[in-house]
């Protein structure tokens, strides 16, 4: 997005669509977990938790968060399949970096 000729923002519309709100706000927990493992103390500790987001969720729209671990499943696929595209990309010596992204993705995707 420009203002004045300035870039102002860059919108990120990789896996948008129109689709379930529980696949959202199971995304947004998943990011949050993944932040809290890498972030020193004092970050890790403000990042909300699960409960919390949903709860807020609920609160703010009125509506129940349903079927919450169908939808992980759900997008811990659509992120495997984005972080294997990613890695075609990405030298040999580098991908075992990502295994602290994929192994809890696979964990998911895996989980009965």
């Amino acid at each position: 997005m420009f203002r004045n000729d300035k870039l102002v923002a860059i919108l990120d519309w990789e896996i948008a669509g129109i689709i379930n709100p529980s696949m959202d706000i199971v995304i947004q927990c998943d990011f949050n977990d993944y932040c809290r493992r890498i972030s020193p103390p004092e970050v890790r500790n403000i990042i909300p938790t699960k409960e919390q987001w949903i709860s807020r969720y609920e609160e703010l729209t009125g509506k129940r968060l349903a079927d919450f671990e169908y939808w992980r499943k759900v997008a811990s696929f659509t992120g495997l399949i984005i972080m294997h595209s990613i890695l075609r990309s990405i030298p040999l010596e580098h991908q075992a970096a990502y295994s602290q992204v994929l192994d809890p993705l696979w964990a998911v995707a895996n989980s009965p």
